[in-house]
């Protein structure tokens, strides 16, 4: 068999950039359309496309890469913010920010499960310092976002059950399905709630959390640590004073 090496050095280069310029692309997306609702855990994840290479002959292959099977309702009066988005996040994604990474290994593919709901978990968990309490992480993130009290109180709510099943799966080796009903306590309220409904209230929290993230590595010329997200009880004050 004979093998070009420099050829297969130049086709894991352009997969390499396709991969990152579809990263880039597809987190702008996310942060301009945030979607509520989709299928899920119906289909195996879809091929997006072919990578040819030309020459002497021609190489054709399919990456059967899924990155741009997740749907997006993208309107036109949103197109200028999309435009607004992509050169912030062009600024800061040298940086190779973990947090980008792990939210898009969550919503890449229309083909959703629990661990796709993890993955915004762990996301979520990637903007605070090792060690931080869950209840530090559900204040800080619902003051960031919130507009009102009643909008944190509901940020927290929805924390709480998704803290919740995030330690049962991962401390209890609990199996879950995203069409599993959320166990409550005694003392909450008894009304059904399943699963996916934390993945769609979890996934638009942490593109809220994302782009503040963006506009406070842009406003903080010496970051620290200088490749992450980071939130603590300081935002809370530059929330509410100025």
């Amino acid at each position: 068999m004979n093998w070009n090496m420099d050829f297969e050095d130049m086709r894991r280069k352009m997969i390499s950039l396709v991969s990152d310029i579809c990263s880039f692309f597809l987190l702008g997306l996310h942060i301009t359309y945030p979607t509520h609702n989709n299928s899920h855990e119906s289909f195996k994840p879809q091929s997006s496309g072919l990578l040819s290479f030309s020459g002497n002959g021609e190489y054709i292959m399919d990456e059967h890469s899924d990155i741009f099977s997740y749907p997006l309702l993208i309107e036109e009066d949103r197109l200028p913010a999309l435009t607004a988005v992509l050169p912030q996040i062009a600024k800061v994604w040298h940086k190779n920010i973990w947090s980008f990474y792990r939210f898009l290994k969550g919503v890449r593919s229309d083909y959703i499960t629990i661990d796709n709901f993890l993955d915004l978990m762990f996301t979520l968990e990637s903007f605070y310092d090792n060690n931080t309490s869950t209840e530090i992480m559900k204040l800080v993130s619902s003051v960031i976002v919130a507009e009102s009290k009643a909008d944190a109180k509901k940020i927290q709510e929805l924390l709480n059950y998704c803290f919740r099943i995030r330690n049962e799966v991962a401390h209890g080796g609990t199996n879950y399905r995203l069409y599993d009903y959320v166990p409550k306590k005694q003392n909450e309220p008894q009304d059904k709630l399943l699963i996916i409904k934390l993945y769609w209230g979890l996934k638009n929290l942490n593109i809220q959390l994302i782009y503040h993230g963006i506009l406070k590595i842009l406003n903080d010329k010496n970051p620290t640590p200088a490749s992450s997200i980071r939130f603590g009880i300081s935002d809370i004050s530059d929330k509410c004073f100025i």
